[in-house]
């Protein structure tokens, strides 16, 4: 107990000078001496551990780690990936634990388990409430037991930060095919569009539905996140763009711009410059060609005439004068473009187009080098570098801690909530509420940004919900509601719960051995007092790209044409990995995260929810917390150490690889399966590595990579 009251700093003072100051005698070498080494030897290992339990590193400060006291050295290697399901990490590690006086170096090998904090900004990932599962040290003798019990005991105090891009480039390699497979996604083409000029698609949501406007004798068209209004006497629909309006005698007419819209009609673009800055830019040009679809559709803009470039090394050509990725493949005389990570074919750019798998693409495609301007589409080409690190992402959890009695969550509807079966279940999900609501074993239960809630009645009240029926991880990609079953609760207590979510929370998804964007389904809105429209897989040209922090979904063209003075505009996927997220629907674009958000956790107040820092939810008995003392780099020249499936530990040399055998390396004679696993775990840490120094070589891309871009307008891709 005085130990917990003590002056913070004189207590660090204090462990601090234990472990710099003790020694161990080296003349005598009696029994009673060696049993002394023994217990100081265990005792010191204790201690260093202990001392890492405050904080983990602000920074992933590369690999071996060492913590250093007068009587001992610890070095700790590089974790190796086994799993990382739900928000747990597991991983084995070498340890290498040197007596200074001695010079000897006593090798061994940590299995652990740990809970996982992710901070996407930078790219980091803490270990904490660790758990040892099994520690060995084959060449300490009568020591093992010792050292392996000490270590159990004072590895849980400890916290671990290591770049995100380490642990996914391990994954990459050794794990990425087992999880390449994924579920049966809606492959049907969506209506292809291609223009040579300036064009604009615009999206309604199934049919046209008309409401009146307040104040007006004008009708709008709600199902859309364009704004679009009808004037009854004279029949006309208009639709703010660019700042300015067009008009047309019918939504599937010829659009030209309004040159004297009705005053009734210019009064809601400043409602509507009011809401979206971007809503009162100036016209400059002729204005693009309209192109209104109420069905799913996409738009290739072309910039003229097609115009094609070989890609070297393989039987391709790209067309140039556009974003789009689109190419040529000269021996099958077709063309390929790529949509929401999903390929498709035509002989002509105006004709049928058909959906192909990546699997069946000609091989080619998988020749593209890296560095190619396309290059990106490589994630999307099953069997490669790209797309194996990129399923392996889709893998990764943002997690969080809430707080029960500090979350709040209340449901609205249009009207008395009304519920519609779930295909293919015994479930039902609410169709006209802006909410996630699912009705499931007589209970009611809500996704809100990441968090479960739970209700005996659909209007409430709610409470966070520390565990989610398994029914709900059984809805089909033919439901609206499919994304929910990527958000889980992973443990709780009676204060707090362990929640998190996965990328295809906000529409990426595994098919095919690659990560697409949307289910590619086209699902029925509701329309009432209020639009409540579904998630949309198509109309933004969605692409998967690639930057030194990773892979992100991304619009091909940023323009002004979907801004409106109305609430309740469509719900869409929010991007993994992005700086705007909004969950389902795009007037929450005006409620983003603050500058410092990162992830759809940050819209709650901390700390409520705290999602970018550890929150143990198993804090260590009778330790209490001292300050810690960092772990510090290894200086170069260390050796390549790797713990084996086995208990080993393994050397990684320029001639091959060597396991320990007591106090001498042997050489690994192949063929030998051990060198085939241990190959693909170092070519892993080597490629980990070299993203770490890319995302800190690189910055992060700027603008056009939010939510809620449409396609259109023929703006350069940033």
């Amino acid at each position: 107990m005085r130990l917990l009251k003590s002056n913070p700093e004189e207590q660090s003072r204090k462990e601090k000078s234990i472990i710099i100051t003790r020694t161990v005698p080296t003349k005598r070498e009696s029994p009673l001496f060696r049993r002394i080494v023994r217990q100081t030897t265990a005792s010191m290992i204790t201690l260093v551990f202990v001392c890492l339990s405050a904080s983990g590193q602000s920074t992933d400060i590369g690999w071996p780690r060492i913590v250093q006291s007068n009587a001992e050295q610890i070095q700790i290697y590089q974790p190796q990936v086994e799993k990382w399901e739900g928000g747990k990490l597991e991983a084995r590690s070498a340890m290498v634990i040197t007596q200074r006086e001695a010079g000897q170096a006593t090798y061994g090998a940590v299995s652990i388990s740990a809970r996982t904090t992710l901070d996407q900004e930078r790219r980091l990932v803490t270990l904490y409430d660790i758990e040892v599962s099994q520690a060995t040290f084959p060449s300490a003798g009568t020591q093992e037991a010792v050292l392996t019990a000490k270590v159990k005991k004072a590895l849980p105090q400890w916290q671990m930060t290591i770049a995100l891009d380490r642990l996914l480039a391990d994954l990459a390699i050794t794990q990425s095919e087992e999880r390449a497979k994924g579920e049966a996604l809606n492959t049907a083409p969506p209506k292809i569009i291609v223009r040579q000029n300036p064009a604009v698609l615009i999206l309604i949501d199934g049919k046209p539905a008309l409401q009146k406007v307040e104040g007006t004798d004008l009708l709008r068209v709600i199902n859309s996140p364009a704004t679009i209004v009808l004037e009854p006497s004279s029949g006309k629909y208009f639709l703010l763009g660019d700042g300015y309006w067009m008009e047309a005698s019918s939504l599937d007419g010829s659009w030209t711009k309004a040159a004297h819209p009705p005053k009734s009609v210019a009064a809601i673009a400043e409602a509507a410059a009011q809401n979206a800055s971007g809503a009162s830019a100036s016209p400059g040009g002729a204005p693009p060609e309209i192109i209104i679809s109420t069905e799913a559709a996409e738009l290739i803009q072309l910039k003229g005439e097609t115009q094609f470039s070989p890609i070297k090394g393989t039987q391709l050509l790209y067309v140039t004068n556009t974003d789009a990725d689109l190419f040529m493949s000269i021996p099958q005389q077709r063309y390929y473009v790529l949509l929401s990570g999903r390929w498709f074919s035509a002989q002509q750019l105006g004709g049928l187009w058909e959906f192909v798998a990546g699997s069946s693409l000609p091989p080619d495609f998988a020749d593209i080098p890296p560095e190619h301007t396309k290059g990106s589409v490589l994630a999307s080409i099953p069997g490669t570098p790209q797309a194996k690190n990129a399923v392996v992402q889709t893998q990764v959890p943002q997690t969080a801690t809430v707080e029960r009695k500090k979350v709040q969550f209340s449901a609205s509807y249009d009207g008395d909530p009304q519920f519609k079966p779930i295909e293919g279940t015994d479930m039902m999900y609410a169709i006209n509420s802006p909410n996630d609501i699912i009705f499931v074993d007589g209970k009611y239960y809500a996704v809100s940004d990441g968090v479960w809630f739970v209700s005996d009645n659909a209007q409430g009240p709610w409470a966070v919900a520390d565990n989610v029926p398994p029914d709900v991880y059984s809805i089909p990609p033919s439901s609206p509601v499919y994304h929910v079953k990527y958000v889980y609760v992973y443990d709780s207590t009676p204060d707090f719960v362990y929640v998190g979510y996965l990328p295809g929370y906000f529409g990426a998804y595994v098919w095919d051995g690659v990560v697409v964007y949307g289910t590619g389904f086209w699902y029925p809105c509701w329309c009432g007092n209020f639009w409540f429209g579904w998630p949309w897989t198509w109309g933004f040209g969605w692409h998967y790209r690639y930057w030194g922090g990773g892979f992100f979904w991304g619009p091909w063209y940023p323009n002004r044409w979907y801004w409106r003075p109305w609430v309740h505009a469509p719900r869409t996927y929010s991007t993994w990995n992005r700086r705007v997220l909004y969950n389902r629907s795009t007037e929450r674009m005006l409620n983003r995260p603050s500058p410092g958000g990162r992830t759809v956790y940050d819209r709650w107040q901390s700390p409520a929810v705290v999602s970018r820092r550890p929150v143990p939810l198993k804090p260590p008995a009778g330790l209490g917390v001292r300050p810690g003392v960092p772990l510090q780099r290894s200086a170069t020249g260390r050796p390549d150490l790797y713990a084996g499936k086995d208990g080993q530990v393994y050397q990684h040399r320029n001639d091959g690889w060597y396991q320990r055998n007591g106090q001498k390396w042997e050489k690994i004679q192949p063929p030998n399966k051990q060198i085939d696993q241990l190959n693909r775990t170092q070519q892993g840490r080597v490629q980990g590595t070299n993203r770490v120094n890319q995302f800190h070589a690189v910055s992060p891309p700027r603008g056009g990579v939010g939510g809620g871009h449409p396609s259109g307008g023929g703006a350069p891709r940033r």
